[in-house]
């Protein structure tokens, strides 16, 4: 398939893609991919990419929610859209619509809450996803810290590092999130995973 976003100019490129999103599951994903990365936020283009979430494709469901995140257009219409696709029964759906919204950086409580409970779901690229965002999204509740710190102790190393990461994010917009991770240092201090903590507390230090 052509490269439309390096061959064709984006108003001439646009038009054929939206076209395409009514073609077969292969073309319909490579369509909406390449609408992202056009980055061209048109309500034609917001609103084709909105119809794909419901696609019956996961594949495209998920270039669709992906490409939304990078048009950066956190309408209610967009907003509510991927949070819908956060109980599909796709994991990498459910991962790159969580990817998504903390790229919108909305950070309603609607948001936060389901962001939340996917720090508790199954697949861990999901967990990784939902915790990365939520420190992008600069929510440091208690309620998000201390979730977030809960899952320092998880066994899959992409997931307690994008944890350690967004902690780091959030501790250097609220002073509140030192003490509380000093005090999980404390009570974890004879476990393996303590480390994970005091790492965060030493980049928060520097």
């Amino acid at each position: 398939m052509i490269s439309y976003q390096s061959e064709l100019a984006p108003d001439l490129a646009i038009p054929i893609l939206l076209d395409l999103l009514k073609d077969d599951a292969a073309v319909r994903s490579h369509a909406a991919e390449s609408l992202g990365k056009l980055g061209n936020a048109s309500d034609s283009v917001v609103n084709g990419l909105l119809a794909l979430l419901k696609d019956d494709d996961s594949a495209v469901r998920s270039y669709a929610a992906e490409s939304l995140g990078k048009l950066g257009n956190a309408s209610d219409s967009v907003v509510n859209g991927l949070l819908t696709l956060l109980k599909d029964e796709d994991s990498v759906v459910r991962s790159f619509a969580a990817a998504s919204l903390g790229e919108l950086n909305s950070a309603s409580d609607a948001v936060v809450n389901v962001l939340l409970a996917l720090l508790k779901d199954e697949d861990s690229d999901v967990r990784s996803r939902a915790a990365a965002s939520l420190g992008e999204l600069n929510s440091a509740s208690n309620e998000v810290v201390i979730a977030l710190l809960a899952l320092l102790k998880d066994k899959n190393e992409a997931v307690s590092y994008h944890v350690a990461e967004s902690l780091v994010m959030l501790g250097k917009q609220s002073e509140l999130i030192k003490p509380t991770l000093v005090e999980w240092i404390e009570q974890h201090k004879d476990e393996a995973f303590v480390g994970n903590g005091v790492d965060v507390l030493w980049a928060l230090a520097n």
